[in-house]
């Protein structure tokens, strides 16, 4: 079970096991989704090991530091490099591609053995290491059956208020730099609105979710809505017959995909920006000894400065860096009895399709394999990362 992290000094030195690899940089996973669909118990759950009977609506963005020690044999399962049979880990268990490859083809590359030392000077064997954590076993252990161990890993979990589709997904304004009209359009006409203030995503960090984030979890319920859908939503031509928690699951999901088609977007028009800039001082001091002033020169920079009309296809590789985060979909209240089969199989197919990790979840259980395969997921698109740059 997850703990809270208390004002203990981390201990740097990569030979101990008691202490995260990560302390100066935490996993940053956001939870996402509609009302009621259990995030903030979720993170309750793993971060206090308790959960409450009544409901507080999440109001503002919250952010929930903890050490997370895997403890349960799916937890430190799904963390063992050498593991692929994912299958047993749950029946509601829908693997993303990535997982899927280490599933079909294993990881030979993720482990590497070698001798160590816990705080007691007992011998221990390391199975592997990454930015995050270390897998090991101690030395009198070995040969018997059971996964390896994992160090703890730091780990920041963000809760955020119910979604609304009318929030921004991504706002250069946000940079506070001096954009022309061409890019901010109406919005360098009038002051910013309050909506304007809380996009979904932004690069400088100013706002609550920034391009920071490793990894999402998109939360909905396997029970049903009562309510029927106001006159909007039933006469919009996007609506869909999906309870309320799914149709918000399907906004999000276009909503988040626009943000980060518009932040690299964004960021390589930016790099070709400063190409532009480079190339324009240069430029300068080879026409100082033709006489072409200063004015021209810039002139000339602006001109090869283009910012983007069109938005960029986001790769879809999780090879490529730039690729956007992993996501997962969590289905709540799965052992309910008023839980929808039908609702449950929808959300794997919307998984499958927007290729997804899906999980369905009773809140009343150890929740520790949720984080395991999202971290899990952010290890192994790092390692495919580096191969690709090779």
């Amino acid at each position: 079970m997850a703990s809270f992290v208390r004002n203990n000094p981390i201990n740097n030195d990569n030979f101990r096991i008691d202490t995260p690899q990560n302390s100066s940089s935490p996993i940053r996973i956001a939870f996402l989704g509609d009302c009621k669909t259990g995030k903030t118990s979720i993170i309750s759950k793993l971060s206090q090991g308790v959960l409450t009977d009544t409901y507080y609506p999440t109001i503002r963005t919250n952010s929930n530091l903890l050490t997370f020690f895997p403890e349960s044999p799916q937890s430190l399962k799904v963390l063992d490099p050498s593991f692929k049979d994912f299958t047993s880990i749950d029946d509601n268990l829908n693997l993303s591609p990535v997982l899927k490859r280490i599933a079909s083809k294993g990881n030979k590359i993720f482990k590497r053995k070698r001798t160590a030392s816990d705080s007691t000077g007992t011998e221990i064997i390391v199975h592997s290491k990454n930015d995050y954590y270390r897998s090991y076993n101690y030395k009198k252990e070995i040969g018997k059956a059971s996964s390896p161990h994992v160090t703890p890993i730091f780990v920041e979990l963000i809760d955020t208020p119910p979604f609304k589709s009318d929030v921004v997904p991504f706002l250069e304004s946000s940079l506070y730099t001096n954009l022309d009209k061409d890019i901010l359009k109406n919005l360098a006409n009038e002051p910013r609105r309050d909506v304007s203030t809380m996009p979904l995503l932004v690069a400088s960090g100013a706002g609550d979710l920034n391009s920071l984030i490793d990894g999402y979890f998109f939360v909905y319920s396997a029970v049903p809505s009562y309510q029927p859908p106001s006159y909007e939503e039933s006469s919009s031509v996007n609506s869909t017959n999906d309870p309320d928690s799914l149709q918000t699951i399907i906004r999000l999901k276009h909503s988040l995909d626009d943000a980060w088609k518009e932040f690299y977007t964004f960021k390589k028009n930016w790099e070709q920006g400063k190409e532009a800039d480079i190339y324009s001082i240069k430029d300068a001091l080879k026409n100082v000894f033709f006489n072409k002033s200063i004015s021209e020169v810039e002139s000339d920079k602006l001109s090869k400065r283009k910012f983007y009309k069109d938005l960029l296809e986001l790769p879809k590789d999780p090879a490529n860096p730039n690729s956007a985060p992993p996501i997962w979909i969590i289905c709540t209240h799965v052992k309910s009895h008023l839980a929808s089969p039908i609702l449950i199989e929808e959300g794997k197919k919307y998984a499958k399709k927007w290729d997804y990790g899906f999980i369905g979840i009773d809140i009343t259980e150890d929740l520790d394999v949720v984080i395991s395969l999202m971290i899990r997921e952010i290890v192994e698109r790092k390692i495919l990362q580096k191969l690709d740059r090779k």
